[in-house]
């Protein structure tokens, strides 16, 4: 598990710290203050080898990759502080075992480069294709992985006749998964609980899932046609779409099956409160808790709403261990900061109605 991450020059943070993780992570703050921006650089970081994630945190915000053959910037010039390219990225961790990674993300504009890393590499582009690089073609983006022991690997991906292209990347250290802030259940939630009931796992999300909704008593996929959706039993004369059973339990569902299929990783969760009425989020908390615990994964999620920040603290303190930490961002002189609350002091600050969000 993440015990500590630092992140320069990476989207609103040029150089931010934050620390003291527990299993299951909190962070709120004002808007524009960087809590999404924050979960996609530890995407970025927990995938290590894969550039191509920056397209993929792009089209969770619902950003299309347009063509960029006819413009000067790239499509990763927003991702740099500042739109300055010149620095580069830079992202940071350390896990509660000692293990550390940094990630190097800069643009690469150099045509011999280029060519070299095309000729050497494997990649889908034809040798002939290769020749016709020219200095027109600077729209690559290299990462560099370098951990403790100092080895390091190197990844590219760039865009050469409207096509993306990868190369070398490998699989990832651990499984990690984004949750956005989208309620839907999507064909990836789908396939996760086909996963979970191939493996005869699915009571456990049961289980979790009855926090919420207690007459669910069993869920199944049901395929019609072409189309496969997941049903539950809720005493009635037929099973239900989970769908039609509203936002909360599908917004839930989506959570804690994505943590079910992530044993031993982390899962980053956009805006947790989106879905849930605001008087059962303490049952969501709880839910969320238990399914972490019971597939050892470290969750992160980031909320504007306090009523999920003191529901968090509520629902953990009732546990034997306080396997939580608030973490709240603000912006100090345009310097983005995170102060961590420990058990102790969130209580202190909810009892005196302080503003934890």
């Amino acid at each position: 598990m993440y015990k500590e991450f630092k992140i320069k020059n990476f989207k609103c943070f040029s150089d931010f710290s934050i620390d003291s993780f527990e299993r299951v992570n909190l962070i709120a703050g004002e808007n524009c203050v960087g809590k999404t921006a924050f979960l996609e650089a530890l995407f970025i970081h927990c995938g290590a080898y894969n550039p191509g994630l920056t397209f993929r945190i792009d089209s969770l915000r619902g950003v299309k990759v347009v063509n960029f053959d006819n413009f000067k910037e790239t499509p990763w010039d927003h991702l740099f502080n500042d739109f300055n390219t010149s620095k580069g990225i830079v992202l940071f961790g350390k896990t509660d075992n000692k293990e550390e990674r940094e990630l190097h993300l800069r643009i690469v504009d150099k045509q011999n480069e280029l060519k070299e890393i095309i000729n050497t590499k494997d990649t889908d582009i034809e040798e002939t294709e290769s020749a016709s690089i020219s200095t027109n073609i600077i729209k690559t983006l290299e990462l560099m992985s370098k951990d403790e022991k100092k080895r390091e690997h190197i990844s590219f991906i760039f865009i050469h006749k409207q096509k993306i292209h990868n190369i070398n990347v490998i699989a990832p250290p651990f499984p990690a998964q984004y949750v956005s802030n989208r309620i839907q259940i999507s064909d990836e939630i789908i396939n996760y609980f086909s996963a979970i009931e191939k493996v005869g796992k699915q009571r456990i999300v049961l289980n979790v899932i009855k926090v919420v909704e207690k007459r669910l008593k069993r869920l199944t996929n049901i395929t019609i046609g072409k189309d496969t959706v997941i049903y539950g039993d809720i005493g009635l004369n037929q099973l239900v779409p989970i769908s039609y059973m509203g936002s909360g339990i599908t917004r839930l569902l989506s959570v804690i099956l994505a943590i079910a299929n992530n044993n031993n990783g982390i899962v980053l969760i956009d805006e947790i409160e989106n879905g849930f009425h605001h008087g059962i989020m303490k049952k969501v908390w709880q839910a969320i808790g238990k399914a972490a615990r019971d597939f050892n994964v470290q969750v992160f999620a980031v909320t504007h709403s306090r009523e999920c920040v003191v529901a968090a603290h509520q629902a953990f303190s009732e546990n034997d261990v306080y396997d939580f930490r608030y973490h709240r961002l603000d912006k100090i002189k345009g310097v983005i900061k995170a102060v961590n609350y420990n058990q102790e002091i969130m209580q202190a600050a909810i009892e005196a109605n302080f503003e934890v969000r």
